[in-house]
């Protein structure tokens, strides 16, 4: 306690709020209808079908919308770090690569309906795309969230005043 200043910013709620926590809570909500919109809803139209021409089914949507949760939280967690070491990028690159792997182990592990999804879910180009599209939108969103934000700070400090 020699410095009673630097404990200034937990008792005024500069870290924490209830505006703060909406404000992530909808940061999320955004996120979560994206994601779903894109893979499940896009996967599991009337008429998408794999090459072959049968349904592609929701577990192909639900394994999308699964891995694409996963690309989004480690992409964002990329974005918001000021660490980049090796050891922090080698943690983010676990995560996809876990998606990958677990989901290929399943593929073998299990018979029946979902022992070949692996390979026909990543064939799918309408997959790619869109994991392509709530990744990028995620990246637009992140840009205009933190522009906002400085704008906030901008105002807040007075510079323009």
């Amino acid at each position: 306690m020699a410095d009673p200043d630097l404990y200034s910013i937990g008792l005024n709620k500069d870290c924490f709020s209830f505006k703060l926590l909406f404000k992530y809570i909808v940061y999320a909500l955004w996120h979560a209808f994206i994601v779903f919109m894109a893979c499940f809803f896009s996967l599991n139209m009337i008429g998408v079908t794999r090459n072959d021409g049968k349904d592609i089914g929701l577990w192909v949507g639900g394994m999308t919308v699964f891995g694409c949760s996963i690309f989004i939280a480690n992409f964002v967690l990329g974005l918001h770090s000021k660490t980049y070491e090796w050891r922090y990028i080698v943690l983010l690159c676990l995560g996809p690569i876990a998606y990958f792997l677990f989901y290929w182990i399943l593929n073998i592990i299990f018979v029946g309906d979902i022992a070949y999804l692996f390979g026909a879910n990543f064939s799918i180009i309408a997959v790619w795309f869109a994991i392509m599209f709530s990744m990028v939108s995620t990246y637009i969103l992140d840009i205009v969230k933190d522009s906002i934000e400085n704008l906030e700070h901008i105002e807040k400090d007075g510079i323009f005043a």
